[in-house]
C-alpha cells in the first residue's frame, strides 16, 4: 500500500478509465516520435471500461490511483537509493 497523501496525488487522474488512458498514452508517444504503431487490441478478459457498473469503474479507478502511487513511490525510493541520498 502506498501513503495516502501519495494516492491522493492521483485521485481523479483514472476517471475516463484504460481505453481512454491507452488511447492518450499512445498519442502522445506518436506525437514524441517514440512510436509509429497503432493501437494494440485490449488484453482478452479485460473488459471495455464503458460496459461496467460505476461501482465497478470507482473501484478500479481506486487500484489504479493505489497502484500508481506505489509505483511512483518505489521510483523516488529507488533514486535516493542509487544517489546515496
Amino acid at each position: 500500500m502506498a501513503p495516502p497523501e501519495d494516492i491522493a496525488r492521483y485521485r481523479g487522474k483514472f476517471q475516463d478509465g484504460w481505453d481512454v488512458l491507452r488511447a492518450r498514452r499512445l498519442e502522445r508517444m506518436r506525437t514524441l516520435g517514440i512510436v509509429s504503431c497503432a493501437l494494440s487490441p485490449r488484453t482478452p478478459g479485460v473488459p471495455a471500461w464503458d460496459t461496467l457498473t460505476a461501482e465497478e469503474k470507482e473501484a478500479w479507478e481506486r487500484r489504479m490511483e493505489v497502484h500508481a502511487a506505489m509505483v511512483d513511490g518505489w521510483i523516488a525510493r529507488s533514486a535516493r537509493a542509487r544517489s546515496g541520498a
